[in-house]
């Protein structure tokens, strides 16, 4: 029994799972039981800690999208308390509007209500990394108290680039 193999497997399912919309577990909480048999065989079984939280064990949804459209570390604690203006299909917050709202629409795989996916959430950072305007971005999500459901309310933070000019004489 190679226990490379038995932790790659544990990854393995760790991502399906996220992909599914179990947004808290982690491989640790699986669990596996080898039963040896004769002759150099064994059945290897996977199972879920009993301690594993309903958290980890329930699936998510995503909840309301917010777009930090000039998000800078520096003036994080002023950012988010800014009010933003609601789109179609997120709530955009960039008080010197540098993007429109269809650049962010047109990049974001991630809508409202949709099952959590983290290869939806990849390819959106990967999307909007593409686009050759950001030097940072990041997207966070915490757990909606409010809604009574499943939700991850989501932060989207890009930090545009510094515009450079060329001039040729």
């Amino acid at each position: 029994i190679n226990l490379e193999n038995l932790e790659a497997e544990r990854e393995r399912i760790d991502e399906y799972v996220k992909n599914r919309g179990y947004f808290f577990f982690n491989p640790d909480f699986l669990l596996y039981r080898i039963d040896s048999l004769h002759a150099g065989e064994a059945d290897i079984f996977y199972k879920i800690k009993d301690e594993t939280s309903e958290r980890a064990k329930s699936i998510w949804q995503i909840g309301k999208i917010s777009v930090y459209g000039n998000y800078s570390l520096s003036r994080d604690s002023i950012i988010m308390k800014q009010k933003g203006k609601k789109v179609e299909k997120f709530t955009l917050i960039d008080n010197k509007d540098r993007y429109k709202a269809e650049v962010y629409d047109r990049a974001l795989l991630i809508r409202e209500n949709q099952q959590y996916k983290k290869n939806m959430h990849y390819l959106s950072i990967e999307r909007l990394m593409n686009l050759n305007t950001f030097k940072f971005v990041k997207i966070g999500f915490t757990q909606d108290t409010t809604a009574g459901n499943h939700f991850l309310n989501t932060n989207i933070f890009v930090t545009p680039m510094k515009k450079n000019t060329l001039r040729i004489e």
